[in-house]
């Protein structure tokens, strides 16, 4: 069983969070420099593209099995490994090496990603006092929208002082800080597992499927799924659809941050009442309302104000999402296990998203994409009352 935490440690858990962040901006330094990117090494979009969704190929592949492999060898060493990956790989490719050592870099850096994003969230789980674990929850759910927040504040800069390189080399310089900080604060020697990590991964690839035999395990995961084929998808196109350029401009910087509020509400929330899944489903189902709301308002000036909204509330269904793990899974390896579903599901969710998204823009026009997400989000609600029946939760 999981050792319950007598006070939140907050000095870890942000630290933890920031680790989130930075596993984030393995995404986020790749789409804010795709320009840049495609300029310097002479290749379209599609292949510099390549370079930012290949980073998720071993969440899809070995998402559940790091879960297992997290369960094994400690949330510890895995961050100290996964943080050692992260710095080598950005190192790496501040050095701008060929396309195809690049490529091969981000896959190794996928490791890296794959790692934190499961590790870091049981590790929060650990330093959190019953009473906050909600709350801590929400506050991990909004490390993808802050990195691409700070990402697109400072990218600019960077690459026009340093280009391509002063933007990798920061991001690893980052990661070294808070490897430094992590070890700082927890002072205890890292305890890695007596068994090579060969093995575990042979043990956890054989048995990464069974996450999904549990309801508990697997439940957060199905509704991320859920949350992460409309959250890429909408943050690409809801900008494109304000009135004017202004307004399109807004929506552009405005939408991520709303996200961010909407999963720190939601963490709130879930601390206050105690009931993440249930809250989960509500969320689901007011974003249905509000995604109908959405395709009604196309074109007018509400549109603006109802697409804050409905980003608001798909924030709280990613709060909703993390807080449940602990809800429903009592003990590390369990949470672990969860959390690598999430991953393996949630990559699965943003890579098949957006073109989904993008056919039914052309085949249906621009109402496709509030119609889709209200679709995506009406058999999340109807999944999820389903396997609370189940549970009798």
């Amino acid at each position: 069983m999981t050792s319950v935490a007598k006070r939140t440690e907050w000095g870890m858990v942000i630290i933890l969070w920031a680790i989130g962040v930075a596993a984030a901006m393995q995404f986020a330094k790749i789409s804010v420099s795709l320009d840049a990117l495609s300029a310097y090494y002479s290749i379209g979009r599609p292949s510099a593209a390549a370079t930012l969704t290949s980073i998720g190929i071993m969440g899809i592949v070995l998402g559940a099995a790091a879960g297992t492999v997290v369960g094994a060898i400690g949330t510890r060493s895995a961050l100290v490994i996964a943080l050692c990956i992260g710095i080598a790989a950005s190192g790496l490719q501040a050095f701008l090496p060929s396309y195809s050592v690049l490529l091969v870099s981000r896959l190794v850096e996928g490791i890296s990603h794959l790692l934190i994003v499961v590790a870091a969230p049981t590790a929060i789980i650990s330093f959190s006092a019953v009473q906050h674990r909600s709350l801590t929850m929400g506050l991990w759910a909004t490390f993808f929208g802050v990195a691409y927040t700070v990402s697109g504040l400072f990218a600019n800069m960077l690459l026009t002082y340093g280009g391509l390189s002063a933007l990798y080399a920061a991001h690893a310089v980052f990661l070294a800080a808070l490897l430094a900080l992590f070890m700082l604060l927890k002072r205890t020697p890292v305890a890695l597992s007596k068994m090579t990590l060969g093995p575990q991964m042979r043990t956890a690839w054989r048995s990464q499927f069974a996450v999904y035999r549990s309801l508990k395990t697997s439940i957060p995961a199905l509704g991320f799924f859920g949350h992460t084929l409309m959250f890429v998808a909408l943050l690409t196109f809801l900008p494109n659809f304000g009135n004017t350029p202004d307004a399109q401009r807004l929506l552009a910087t405005v939408l991520p941050i709303i996200s961010i509020v909407g999963s720190f509400m939601g963490g709130i929330i879930a601390q206050k009442f105690g009931k993440a899944l249930l809250q989960l489903i509500v969320s689901f189902a007011v974003f249905v309302g509000l995604s109908v709301f959405l395709w009604f308002s196309i074109g007018s000036p509400a549109f603006t104000a109802i697409a804050c909204l409905t980003m608001f509330a798909s924030g709280t269904i990613q709060a909703s999402t993390f807080a449940a793990i602990p809800e429903l899974c009592a003990d590390e390896a369990a949470q672990a296990q969860a959390n690598g579903a999430i991953t393996q599901l949630g990559n699965l969710g943003a890579t098949c998203g957006t073109p989904i998204f993008a056919l039914g823009i052309a085949v249906m026009g621009t109402g496709a994409v509030p119609l889709l997400a209200a679709a995506i989000a009406v058999l999340a609600t109807v999944m999820l009352l389903m396997c609370q029946r189940a549970l009798k939760l």
